[in-house]
């Protein structure tokens, strides 16, 4: 493999995918890496982008659902009280 193959990226994999709140939005944060054509790791990457409104309606339902089965098994309430130092 040449230094110029060796340092081309060619492909990435996605490590994880994180979501947050901001400013009224949702946010998606992709965490890649950068791999060259022999599958090598060259770097990492973030790659950010804003939810549409037909996909935050459907990750309100899934953190819904979500939350009302946690709440079921474990017998907790949401907490309503002072913001924490959010």
């Amino acid at each position: 493999m040449s230094l110029a193959e060796a340092l081309t990226p060619t492909q990435y994999s996605l490590n994880s995918v994180r979501l947050r709140r901001e400013s009224g939005d949702v946010k998606a944060t992709f965490n890649l890496t950068i791999h060259n054509e022999a599958g090598d790791p060259l770097t990492s990457h973030q790659a950010t982008t804003t939810l549409t409104a037909n996909e935050k309606q459907v990750l309100a339902a899934f953190v819904e659902r979500e939350l009302g089965a946690f709440e079921s098994a474990t017998g907790l309430a949401e907490y309503t009280g002072p913001e924490m130092g959010r």
